[in-house]
């Protein structure tokens, strides 16, 4: 058995400013409004749920501009995917950070003096948004913004088109229907009136009949505007890939041009310009927008006209939007698709950043103008990266992680237990079967004999994501242990208990059970403990181990007390292809501390905890019943009420889970959470922290450990103990919490981890 402590597994960021757009479902969002399960598009136009938010401090930001003269920011250690030209025919990518790709250049001169740019971004696959019901046909609605009048809202206004396309009013005609007719002017032969053969059927309150179409660009705020002021109603733009494409053709047949394989829209509305500017994006294609003053001559005056806008696109070989006769004539079909080429980075300046992971295969989510960017990545590389024949148990405390496996790694087929019936006859067939296997802590404190067996016969690697509960006391009476101790079992070395009785049935089979897999001892002579089976952990020849500060954690201890070696491992390499565990120490970027935890120092809130072992749990069963725990509360509630002065949604909190009714107030009660709770991000927005804990290793398991030789750090222990608790509340996602910390011993032990723990500048 191999243990490997992969120790501090953070840093790595792949930063964004703060200020920095991403796309959500529910449009753009700023990278510091994101929350962990928000759903985010990636490179593959579909939703993905953001998984882990990684606050990197104040970082050196440069903006990167791409050849549609669209722009975003990220620091140098940012990764991005992307071809070089000869990676083109072979249709393979590489991915670096952006301090790699500083150090290369953007482009090359060719023979002919042109410059060959190498670094191609890839374009997103187009974006799937949900069916809308339109009321009106997309093509329809597309052709009335380009060639449109859209009357107004008197009862006499009348929708027209004027286009003298005969293909257009035809393709029109047909998906109208017998509902409407195009009815030409007397006076203008390219002008139609948009009629409605059935507008009796529609009537305002006076009574008036009324045009259904025209009802409708009411609703949708488009009726009456002049060219400069008509836009593209959020419904079209976000409908299905089919609507986005008809919807843009009717605007390119009636106000676009086609030179070759460019496209050319025009328009006076700086709106519908962005917003056609967003369709063809979302459709895998690129746009670029320039814009001029135009002019036109009356009475023999010069005089200023609307801005025009116009786009210049590139779309994906397989997609057209455009369908009329006089564009198909003029179209010639391209042998590459739209691309975008880093053109220019430039150093703007410090910002306070932080990176995003998402639940997809790549980790490619969009940024700004859809751009696609990387996220950061863990070492789950390792995994991807083994032969066929290494099989693997992952084991996380998070629901969200162990879908993350599943997706993160396709090839290796992980499973869950639960999908084969009851987890433990699940995970039998799967160990049985040569599976991947992918679950929870839960499980695997559950496993017996048969399992141990099965998963170490079929050579599995352990990698196990938090360390595990590996020891605890068990309740038991001073007479049925004499009884078990001069009847059924002896103390052998480590006072581990070996039962020695044959063909034992009876009232202490649990007991029995126990001994058998070698996890029952025994302290002095009546506390008995539990030690998680080390056999468990025999069966895997390799084992990963994630998980911060493990030198203060009873996992390292139970491993000492085992005589269990272990090797400690850190995470090397600058893109998510290179990442790779080493033995080499790596030092990780780390947050500025003193800067975002603001600790309580009011004298008279903290006057309760100025004994060493005040708030203890000694301290808590002394004083239960007496004053001491009434000033408590009232101090807590001083704290949240006139101190921080938050919301009960903004407050966390936490004691010893038998005293919490005692201490729980108007507030803040229901910010309650167990101190010793590591699995969950429901308290991320949680701002203002009342931790009421003075932390020490439990004194039979302390002593226990002591007298096999175990030494145990008391003080390493309260602080890992604090961190993991504080690590729930939104300091998580890099946001200033305020803490109250009553116990002197644990307010100083923090101020000095505090001080000790530098900034990634070395502050």
């Amino acid at each position: 058995m191999k243990v490997n402590i992969v120790d501090a597994l953070m840093g790595n960021g792949k930063a964004q400013p703060m200020d920095n757009l991403v796309y959500t479902e529910t449009g753009y969002k700023k990278m510091k409004e994101l929350k962990i399960n928000d759903r985010i598009y990636g490179d593959d136009g579909l939703l993905h749920n953001i998984i882990g938010i990684y606050p990197q401090g104040i970082k050196k930001v440069y903006r990167i501009t791409f050849s549609d003269r669209t722009s975003t920011e990220c620091c140098d250690e940012h990764l991005w995917t992307y071809q070089k030209p000869q990676d083109k025919s072979k249709d393979v990518y590489r991915t670096e950070s952006l301090k790699d790709i500083m150090k290369q250049d953007l482009y090359k001169i060719t023979n002919r003096g042109d410059k060959n740019w190498q670094f191609h971004i890839p374009i997103t696959s187009p974006l799937h948004f949900n069916e809308n019901i339109l009321n009106i046909h997309p093509y329809v609605l597309g052709v009335l913004l380009g060639d449109g009048n859209m009357a107004d809202k008197s009862s006499h206004g009348t929708i027209s088109i004027t286009n003298p396309e005969i293909d257009i009013l035809k393709k029109i005609s047909e998906i109208l229907g017998e509902e409407y007719s195009l009815n030409q002017l007397k006076n203008n032969n390219i002008t139609y009136t948009l009629v409605d053969n059935k507008k009796n059927e529609q009537h305002n309150e006076k009574g008036i009949r009324l045009n259904r179409i025209k009802l409708e660009l009411d609703r949708l705020n488009l009726l009456g505007k002049k060219s400069e002021e008509k836009f593209i109603p959020d419904i079209y733009l976000k409908s299905t890939i089919e609507d986005r494409i008809s919807l843009l053709s009717g605007l390119i047949d009636t106000d676009g041009e086609v030179l070759n394989n460019t496209i050319i829209f025009s328009t006076t509305s700086f709106d519908l310009a962005n917003q056609v500017k967003f369709l063809v994006q979302s459709l895998s294609g690129t746009a670029t927008i320039s814009n001029r003053q135009t002019k036109y001559s009356y009475k023999n005056t010069i005089k200023t006209g609307l801005p025009s806008y116009r786009l210049f696109i590139k779309m994906p070989k397989n997609i057209k939007i455009f369908s009329s006769d006089k564009h198909m004539e003029k179209f010639k079909k391209g042998n590459t698709n739209p691309l975008r080429t880093i053109r220019n980075i430039q150093y703007i300046g410090e910002k306070e950043c932080q990176c995003i992971l998402i639940d997809s295969i790549s980790h490619l989510y969009l940024t700004n103008d859809l751009i696609v960017t990387h996220n950061t990545s863990a070492a789950i590389n390792f995994i991807n990266n083994s032969n066929n024949e290494n099989r693997f148990l992952y084991i996380t405390p998070y629901l969200t992680e162990v879908k993350r496996v599943i997706d993160n790694c396709p090839v290796k087929k992980f499973k869950q237990p639960e999908s084969f019936g009851t987890k433990i006859n699940g995970i039998k067939y799967l160990f049985n079967q040569g599976y991947n296997i992918v679950s929870t802590h839960s499980l695997f404190s559950l496993f017996d004999e048969e399992i141990i067996e099965l998963a170490y016969t079929n050579n599995y690697t352990l990698i196990m994501d938090e360390v595990a509960d590996v020891i605890e006391t068990i309740e038991i009476s001073k007479d049925d242990l004499t009884t078990i101790l001069e009847k059924y079992a002896r103390i052998k070395d480590k006072h581990l208990l070996e039962w020695y009785a044959t063909d034992y049935h009876g009232e202490f089979e649990k007991f029995k059970r126990l001994c058998d897999l070698n996890c029952l001892a025994i302290y002095g002579e009546s506390v008995v403990m539990w030690l998680f089976p080390i056999s468990t952990f025999k069966a895997f020849n390799n084992i990963y181990i994630l998980t911060y500060m493990f030198e203060a954690q009873t996992q390292k201890y139970y491993y000492d007390y085992y005589d269990v070696e272990y090797n400690y491992l850190y995470v090397k390499g600058n893109s998510v292809n290179t990442y790779e565990f080493t033995s080499e120490v790596v030092l990780y970027d780390k947050l500025d501390y003193k800067k975002l935890i603001h600790i309580c120092d009011n004298d008279k809130l903290n006057r309760i905890g100025d004994l060493e072992t005040s708030l203890s749990k000694g301290w808590y069963k002394r004083n239960k019943e007496n004053k001491n725990m009434k000033q408590l509360k009232n101090t807590v509630s001083n704290y949240f009420k006139n101190y921080t002065k938050t919301k009960t949604s903004e407050n966390l909190w936490t004691t010893f889970k038998d005293y919490q009714s005692l201490i729980s107030g108007k507030g803040y009660a229901k910010g309650f959470l167990s101190s010793n709770m590591r699995a969950t991000n429901e308290y991320r927005n949680r701002i203002a922290v009342a931790y009421l804990v003075n932390k020490y290793f439990n004194p039979y398991i302390k002593n226990f450990f002591e007298q096999n030789g175990v030494e145990i750090d008391q003080d390493a222990f309260a602080i890992s103990e604090m961190l993991q608790f504080i690590w729930r509340s939104a300091i998580r996602d890099g946001k200033e919490i305020w803490l109250y910390i009553p116990s002197h011993r644990m307010r100083e032990l923090l101020i000095n981890w505090i001080n000790n723990y530098k900034t990634s500048e070395g502050e």
